[in-house]
């Protein structure tokens, strides 16, 4: 509650605990509603975005939606963690709640895509959801703004934002290249490049008006 309070002050804040609370409202759907109705409207598969009856929404509701409390906790955690820093760090000309929007939802939808261009290259249909693909896509952007940013690994172990950075993107990486299962690590792959490309063009010469829409 004293959480919620403390950012219900700003609007930036206001914009992480609206993000949260629909991660929320989706997640307690899950726990009551039909799962058949769930799975229909709320997990990304290639059959779901290509079939005749094609359910395009799921391009949108994928990345808010978690079935698992562990699942849902630790992408909230991780946005609630990283969303702060991102309003802090990046510039007020590409920062702000308009920013946070179009790297968050953009982030979110190239997730998507890039989950069902690794579908499709695999021949195989691997369902999607959660929230990580947009919580990556803040994260490089923060990156490509503050690289330097000091993190604490698990709390204990010093780190910048930009080693952090690297390490998931080879871990990612693999796992893309792997076909690991169990995670969808196209999806972190697309969310986390919509991130950076953004951030860095928006820092190119007159390139915040055209990347970011400014904060309000």
């Amino acid at each position: 509650a004293a959480w919620a309070r403390r950012h219900n002050r700003t609007p930036e804040g206001r914009a992480l605990l609206a993000t949260v609370a629909a991660n929320g409202a989706i997640f307690a759907a899950w726990q009551l509603a039909p799962p058949v109705a769930m799975s229909r409207h709320f997990i990304l598969t290639a059959a779901a975005v290509t079939s005749p009856r094609a359910r395009g929404h799921t391009l949108v509701t994928s990345f808010f939606s978690h079935a698992s409390a562990l699942h849902f906790a630790g992408n909230m955690y991780a946005l609630a963690a990283f969303a702060p820093p991102f309003f802090a760090h990046l510039p007020a000309a590409v920062g702000g709640v308009g920013a946070f929007g179009v790297v968050y939802g953009g982030g979110g939808v190239a997730a998507a895509l890039a989950s069902l261009a690794a579908s499709a290259a695999r021949r195989r249909s691997t369902p999607s959801l959660g929230a990580s693909g947009a919580v990556l896509a803040l994260v490089y952007a923060l990156v490509a703004a503050a690289p330097d940013l000091p993190v604490a690994i698990l709390g204990a172990y010093p780190s910048t934002l930009g080693e952090v950075a690297v390490a998931l993107a080879v871990v990612n990486g693999v796992g893309v290249l792997a076909g690991w299962r169990r995670v969808d690590w196209a999806a972190h792959v697309g969310g986390s490049a919509w991130g950076a490309a953004l951030c860095l063009s928006a820092a190119m010469p007159d390139g915040a008006d055209r990347a970011l829409p400014p904060g309000s």
